[in-house]
């Protein structure tokens, strides 16, 4: 199901810190991005580890899951992060009222290509959505009339008036007789149904890529900042042991 897919998607990333790079001699292989347009379409690139993760009965390590891209993995997401958020600090030190937001600027200046991308796909999905209401309002009022040709949406008769133009084919004799036109409405109203259903879809995944890059991002960070900081304080303690005592009182 979805719900699977989008599962072993999200542990995938989840695991993207524990990932070894591969050998020298062996490029590494990311499913998605070696995948048809079709199997993108689909997500039946994850259907291999679906199997594989059945196959082992569940018991899975980092080495079973599947090879992220390099802009998803927690290395560079935080690498990016921070290079723009030290710059965002320095440039907030002369922009007063502005120093809270370096933080939320630096994951949109890195991330923010995905997020539209992932908006807009929002956008095209929810005007998918208007239609099959629209189709099967226009399919009732042509049955209720008899299953007549004259029934049929003005749309509908302008394109095959301008597809069977001084035609008398078969098809063309096909698509204007009367009880056709309810077909070609039923089909036209699954296409869109699955549209709107796969354009969600992959909103979905790409919010979920987002939110999870900004989470391995962070994580990354403060990763990093908790290993400096045992060597600030040994370098500080190191620095005051070395330095000459103060001289005696008068």
């Amino acid at each position: 199901s979805d719900n699977k897919k989008y599962k072993y998607i999200i542990i995938s990333f989840m695991a993207a810190s524990q990932q070894q790079p591969p050998p020298p001699n062996q490029p590494p292989r990311v499913w998605e991005e070696h995948a048809s347009m079709l199997s993108r379409l689909y997500f039946a690139w994850v259907t291999p580890q679906m199997h594989k993760t059945k196959s082992l009965g569940g018991n899975i390590t980092h080495d079973h899951l599947l090879r992220l891209p390099d802009d998803d993995r927690s290395e560079y997401q935080g690498e990016q992060v921070q290079q723009h958020w030290d710059r965002l600090r320095r440039d907030a030190r002369r922009m007063e009222g502005r120093a809270a937001m370096v933080l939320l600027r630096a994951l949109w200046n890195v991330n923010w290509r995905l997020f539209v991308f992932s908006q807009f796909l929002k956008l095209l999905q929810i005007l998918a959505n208007f239609m099959p209401p629209k189709l099967l309002e226009q399919l009732l009022t042509y049955i209720t009339a008899g299953a007549k040709h004259e029934a049929m949406p003005r749309w509908y008769q302008k394109s095959v008036a301008a597809v069977c133009h001084s035609s008398t084919s078969a098809p063309c004799r096909a698509l204007l007789a009367d009880g056709f036109g309810g077909g070609g409405l039923v089909i036209i109203l699954g296409i869109f149904t699955c549209l709107a259903s796969l354009l969600q879809q992959h909103f979905q995944y790409r919010s979920q890529r987002v939110g999870l890059r900004m989470q391995s991002a962070c994580t990354q960070m403060l990763y990093a900042k908790t290993l400096r900081i045992p060597r600030l304080e040994g370098e500080g303690s190191s620095s005051s042991s070395s330095s000459p005592p103060p001289p005696p009182p008068p």
